[in-house]
């Protein structure tokens, strides 16, 4: 006893002497059972009885399933199957631990840190299911009801949680990877999961603290994947993150959760060409050069641009550098983005990768500034202050003929098969939200099945069992027609359909009939349930209302101009406004249109001959394939200057087809040209 009473006098004089215990002691103190929120401790013991699942937001009726399931434990101390050590052992082995962890400072509660004791409280629960099943038909209904009010919720909870999706990364980067590619893991701690999920043979290297970036087999791979894990481990990790910004241009990049984050870097190549600059886009950013890499490509490759930027410090840049890839048509087949602001060195680097299914061809690359808070494009102007207009071209990029599978992510799962001749495996967009008369503009993907003949699409929307036809068109990527398809491959096919303008609002399948020859290919939707109407579901639309359009005011010279039958001028207003005519047309629509018109107004020689002043837009600025019969609209047009000599021109005016630039033809008190003369006040 007076050894016992000595030892403890020594040890508190150490805690009160010595300032490190002491210091220990207080913190102790500070953050045992009452430093640790009751709400803590009450998550951690849901988390148990859920099964470990560590959800925060469960409903408000959780907490009662898990006191009925705790009571299944002290049925397992008085179960009599169990003798007395055992008893008193498996509750020590719960209770001691658990209350040590609780008390000592050591951090949070996670229930994973618990596991240990784990075993000690299934035997406890079992212990007691089957005290309560030795009772009769009725205690084994209320176990199995106090096991399952917790254990089926829990499942359904884990179920829905979103874990980390490692293994979907790696699974990602084994179907994309190719020949010479490297994978950079950020965090050693990663090789225990990397070596369960991964095994496909690409090299891999890691970063640590203290242990620096790779450079020099980041510069000999063909590719670099980055798997961001746990980086929140890695105090290192956003210095080694620069380095790589300075030597590689970043690509696609993909976060599964808050925890994993895998993306795609192309290591700097060793020749690349010039292109456009200097330019500017505003006080904010100036272009002092570009150089671009060099050669062909292929679909799922990246065409790799290194802007080299005037540092503007006493801005704050407020903008997006865009780098897009189109076709003579203008249509945009790829992007890349880099937002907001450039490397500390002032240069961007950027990696446009080219979607899986993108056509052979010539297309333009070209680069543009977008400012943020409006959304706008910022004009491009030279050093000698031409404007350019909101794209620069960089100049051109061949795509060559290359694997058009896998296509990108917009891909639904399971393929739907016409006949066996094509799959459709998805359309980008996959749904919209449009008004009648609107365009919907987007790819659809298709896959070969064998070599084809002519095929076609016959487009439709369908609701409520009735279809309303669209159009038929040629199934194609581009230039590239069904016809010259390689078994196997999948592409790209662009379409742009304008839905009706009296189109009631409501929800719409957008479908397709697939026709090979003419003749209907039917459809194989893989279930025991067939539809009997062979359409393939594009996308779902959203068909929203539209008030009708009219125009209150009334035109001081009134006019009866018909042009092609569709459109009606019914008068107009001119008046003069600070050296400028500002002309306001008032329109009557006459018939649904399928195309869209322009209006011109030319201020010109009465005899022809060059416009002095012109001003071309939709009428109304509304497009006409959204106009509806009996609706009317206003435009309004400013001509500057009007200039000295003004009396002797006139105002021409006419409309024409923004696809084939061929005008409409107007009919005025008999006569029948393809414009009409106003004359200037």
């Amino acid at each position: 006893a007076m050894l016992m009473g000595g030892g403890a006098l020594l040890g508190a004089a150490v805690l009160l002497l010595a300032p490190g215990p002491r210091t220990a002691a207080a913190q102790m103190l500070r953050e045992a059972l009452w430093g640790k929120s009751p709400e803590a401790i009450g998550r951690l013991f849901l988390d148990w009885a859920y099964g470990g699942a560590t959800i925060a937001a469960r409903p408000a009726w959780a907490p009662i399933p898990a006191l009925g399931l705790c009571l299944l434990l002290p049925l397992g101390l008085l179960n009599p199957v169990l003798s007395r050590g055992w008893r008193r052992s498996l509750a020590a082995w719960a209770l001691v631990p658990a209350l040590f962890a609780v008390a000592l400072p050591y951090g949070g509660l996670v229930l994973r840190h618990f596991s240990y004791i784990a075993p000690a409280l299934c035997l406890l629960t079992g212990a007691g299911l089957l005290l309560l099943l030795r009772r009769g038909p009725a205690g084994a209904l209320v176990g199995a009801l106090l096991l399952g009010a917790t254990v089926i919720p829990g499942l359904t909870w884990q179920t829905a949680h979103d874990k980390g999706h490692y293994g979907a990364a790696l699974a990602y980067v084994d179907e994309h990877r190719r020949q010479g590619d490297l994978l950079l893991l950020a965090n050693p701690h990663q090789w225990v999961p990397f070596q369960y999920y991964f095994r496909g043979g690409l090299p891999y290297v890691s970063v640590s603290d203290g242990r620096p970036l790779p450079e020099a087999e980041v510069a000999a791979a063909s590719r670099v994947w980055v798997l961001e894990w746990e980086t929140w481990a890695v105090g290192d990790w956003p210095s080694i993150l620069a380095d790589l910004q300075e030597i590689t241009f970043a690509a696609d990049s993909v976060t599964y959760s808050n925890d994993v984050r895998l993306s795609l870097l192309y290591p700097e190549p060793d020749q690349m060409s010039p292109g456009s600059g200097p330019v500017s886009w505003g006080p904010s950013r100036s272009l002092a050069s570009v150089l671009l890499s060099s050669g062909a490509v292929i679909p799922g490759d990246a065409v790799l641009v290194e802007a080299d930027w005037e540092p503007h410090p006493s801005l704050h840049d407020t903008t997006a550098v865009v780098v897009r890839l189109t076709d003579e048509a203008g249509l945009v087949w790829a992007r890349s983005v880099v937002q907001p602001s450039p490397l500390p060195s002032g240069v961007t680097r950027q990696a446009m990768m080219i979607p899986g299914g993108t056509p052979p061809g010539q297309y333009r690359l070209e680069m543009g500034v977008v400012d943020l808070p409006s959304g706008a494009s910022l004009t491009a102007t030279t050093a000698d202050g031409i404007a350019q207009g909101p794209w620069l071209s960089l100049g051109s990029v061949e795509v060559d003929r290359g694997p058009g599978y896998p296509l990108p992510d917009a891909a639904q799962g399971r393929p739907l098969a016409a006949g066996d001749a094509v799959d459709f495996l998805g359309s980008e967009p996959a749904d919209s939200t449009l008004t009648p008369g609107d365009l919907w503009a987007g790819f659809l993907q298709f896959r070969a099945l064998r070599p084809l003949g002519a095929v076609t699409l016959e487009f439709s929307l369908l609701a409520d069992g009735s279809s309303r036809p669209l159009m038929e068109a040629p199934l194609a990527a581009g230039p590239l027609a069904a016809d010259q398809w390689q078994p196997g491959e999948a592409w790209r096919c662009p379409y742009s359909l304008r839905l009706p303008a009296d189109l009631p609002a409501g929800r719409y399948r957008l479908v397709a009939r697939v026709k090979e020859e003419g003749a209907i290919l039917a459809v194989s939707r893989g279930t025991l349930l067939r539809r009997s109407d062979n359409y393939l579901t594009l996308a779902e639309l959203t068909v929203q209302p539209r008030e009708p359009h009219m125009v209150t005011e009334v035109p001081t010279h009134p006019q009866d101009a018909v042009f092609g039958e569709v459109i009606r001028l019914m008068g107009y207003d001119l008046a003069t406004e600070n050296d400028s005519l500002v002309l306001s047309l008032y329109w009557e629509c006459l018939a649904a249109m399928a195309e869209p018109y322009k209006v011109f107004v030319h201020l010109v020689p009465p005899d022809g001959g060059q416009p002095a002043a012109q001003d071309d837009r939709p009428p109304g600025d509304i497009p006409t394939t959204s106009w509806r019969s009996g609706e009317t609209f206003l435009s309004i047009h400013t001509l500057s200057p009007a200039g000295e000599g003004s009396a002797n021109l006139v105002l021409r005016i006419g409309l024409y087809s923004e696809r084939t630039m061929a005008r409409l033809p107007v009919s005025v008190d008999s006569v029948h040209t393809d414009h009409i003369d106003l004359p200037l006040p």
